[in-house]
């Protein structure tokens, strides 16, 4: 490819050119010997060079590290990234980005041995679209890359389609090498539905659809918060199979209920073996105050204005959506932002 470094220089040919139609030389062979010469001063300074192609580039390992993958998956995918360091060519360059709930640049575009991973992304999800879309950001512009995929297949979020399409857009390949577990004997819960909201005091039917691989007698055990409700054992057929539930609303807020089955045999997947739901109960709902005293000035105001409260220390409150769910706001008094923590922090702003 045929490039100019300074290209700038290229418009002082219009200039020089109006001068040389303005002023022409008395012969034709001078006004031929001014042009080229004016041309040739031209190029000089624009720096003409030839772009040779460049095999170098970048490769990214893409590393799924969600809960879904196997156990010994990081492992795996390391195992990939080393044999990929020991093939790259000498001005090769080599990024590892690992995803699960976020998205971690364990190691941008370098050479040397790549060390493993210790990045926390939270398996509970595979956002594989931002993924990708951090690894395309490590690529260059224009420069020659590859992504290789360690995955199970399996994704949560956006779709990651149009991730894989800007990527094909800039002619980078993508690979995937598939890291999965079996599914033979897998008993699992494809759905466990419930009501979104219920008054208080009405009753109100939950039900599960459990997938087994055969005929088999399974352990189920449904509790709401920290209280069993519902346990037992049921002969359930090869296929998909019902069991229901009933319960009663109390008091207003947001009810959590985790339904757990268990078969006798061992289960390759025993993550799709739990569901959990909420249940909202229609009512006020109390405000929980983060304070070091229960006996503060701003809790007794509260108190004496007649409002609901809930008293708690940030090491006795538990930082899940499920639980701050049962209130209708949160009040941090004197409270640092060391002791609710980075976890705490974040599921407050996914509250909000």
């Amino acid at each position: 490819m045929f490039i100019f470094s300074q290209p700038v220089w290229l418009a002082l040919l219009i200039p020089l050119g109006v001068l040389w139609t303005l002023w022409p030389m008395p012969t034709r062979l001078l006004r031929v010997l001014r042009a080229v010469t004016i041309i040739a001063l031209v190029l000089a300074m624009a720096q003409p060079a030839i772009k040779l192609p460049d095999r170098a580039g970048t490769v990214v390992v893409v590393a799924d590290r969600s809960d879904s993958m196997p156990a010994d998956a990081s492992a795996q995918a390391k195992e990939a990234v080393d044999l990929i360091q020991r093939g790259m060519g000498a001005r090769d360059q080599l990024a590892v980005v690992s995803f699960g709930q976020q998205t971690a640049v364990e190691r941008p575009p370098q050479r040397g041995e790549f060390p493993g991973f210790t990045a926390q992304v939270g398996a509970d999800a595979s956002n594989l679209a931002d993924a990708l879309d951090s690894a395309l950001a490590l690529i260059p512009p224009d420069a020659p890359g590859r992504i290789l995929i360690v995955s199970d297949g399996k994704w949560t979020g956006r779709d990651p389609l149009a991730a894989a399409a800007r990527a094909a857009g800039r002619s980078i390949a993508m690979d995937h090498r598939l890291l999965s577990r079996p599914s033979v004997n897998d008993l699992a819960i494809q759905s466990f539905q419930t009501p979104e909201t219920v008054l208080p005091g009405q009753a109100y039917i939950m039900t599960a659809w459990v997938q087994s691989p055969v005929e088999q007698t399974v352990e189920y055990q449904l509790t709401r918060g920290t209280t069993v409700i519902a346990a037992g054992k049921k002969e359930v057929p090869a296929g998909r199979s019902r069991l229901l539930f009933r319960d009663r609303a109390t008091t207003p807020g947001t009810t959590q209920y985790q339904l757990t089955v268990k078969s006798p045999a061992a289960d390759p997947v025993p993550e799709n073996n739990a569901a959990r739901a909420l249940v909202g109960v229609r009512g006020p709902k109390p405000i929980l105050v983060l304070s070091q005293s229960a006996e503060s000035a701003y809790v007794k105001l509260l108190r004496k204005g007649r409002v609901d409260v809930d008293v708690r220390t940030p090491a006795e409150t538990r930082w899940t959506l499920e639980e701050l769910a049962r209130y209708s706001a949160v009040v941090l008094e004197n409270v640092m932002a060391s002791q609710v923590g980075s976890a705490g922090m974040e599921t407050l702003a996914a509250w909000v």
